[in-house]
């Protein structure tokens, strides 16, 4: 334990990690680690217990090693008592641990699912006003719960994720992992996997139910009209689409300003287009919100 302690303080570890070795971790239990080996090795002996050596605690290549039979040693020499102190901080790191946990929870209790399927949305106040350490912790459990990978990340990706959040402005993005990615939407944090930020497949408008990025369509051929072709896509930028019965083309962009939408929102609404690609129709943005006749097509839209 001391020379876990020992190591981790020469590494520069966050305070988090001083906690060392735990005495119980799932099943897995370790009776003797307030002993030291010295200890053990008399009370084998005693109880007429054999052990064996393992020769690779000698090899000095490796750091615990190097430290225990170099520097620890030496400082051992100096202060008979460094074992016990180091041992001493593993309480300390617990006890910090203890508290750490107990505050990440009321956080992770923020946490709710986003409008887009597959994210998470976390309030980017609470977040701000956390300890360090506290929001780390927080934000990898809601991950690791909600996403389904772990949160590993270096202090200096950390500090500049803080960074991220406390001065950017709505709509940037933060490659927190290679497999996570934090969207900053006014107030909120929105955590998400990677493949949930990829462009979705354009899909033809076939007769039946539609499911689309978790838009829900309901489509129709009618019979007394002929019937053209549609697809579904997702928004590009220079797309316009006509209003109504007015005749008046207006940006789709525009209309997602409009409509407040996020990143992801805007990149998994649909859009219905004709045969060439153009829009005709954004469901539940521009009237009729609901129900469109389109090219000899009923499209029912809910979310």
């Amino acid at each position: 334990q001391a020379e876990t302690i020992f190591m981790r303080l020469r590494q520069g570890a966050p305070l988090i990690s001083l906690a060392g070795i735990r005495r119980r971790r799932g099943n897995i239990l370790r009776p003797p680690l307030s002993f030291r080996r010295s200890e053990l090795a008399v009370w084998a002996r005693e109880q007429g217990l054999a052990w064996v050596e393992d020769p690779s605690n000698m090899d000095t290549t490796f750091l615990r090693n190097d430290l225990r039979h170099g520097i620890l040693k030496d400082m051992q020499r100096q202060n008979p008592d460094l074992i016990y102190q180091l041992a001493k901080v593993a309480d300390l790191g617990l006890h910090y641990e203890a508290w750490l946990t107990a505050a990440a929870d009321e956080f992770i209790g923020l946490a709710e699912p986003g409008s887009v399927g597959g994210t998470i949305t976390l309030p980017r106040p609470t977040f701000l006003a956390l300890d360090s350490d506290v929001s780390k912790l927080g934000l990898g459990r809601v991950i690791s719960r909600h996403l389904g990978t772990a949160l590993s990340i270096s202090a200096k990706q950390w500090h500049s994720f803080r960074h991220f959040v406390r001065v950017s402005k709505t709509g940037k993005i933060f490659d927190l992992t290679k497999d996570v990615k934090v969207l900053l939407d006014r107030e909120q944090l929105i955590a998400y996997s990677s493949e949930v930020g990829e462009i979705p497949e354009q899909q033809t408008v076939v007769e039946g139910k539609i499911n689309w990025c978790g838009h829900r369509l309901a489509v129709k051929q009618l019979q007394s009209e002929k019937s053209e072709p549609l697809n579904i896509r997702c928004w590009q930028t220079k797309d316009r689409v006509v209003l109504g019965g007015s005749g008046r083309h207006k940006l789709v962009s525009d209309i997602f300003i409009d409509a407040k939408l996020n990143h992801l929102e805007k990149l998994h609404w649909p859009i219905i287009t004709n045969e060439q690609s153009v829009p005709v129709w954004v469901p539940g943005l521009i009237n009729p919100k609901k129900q469109a006749r389109i090219h000899g097509w009923e499209v029912s839209w809910q979310r």
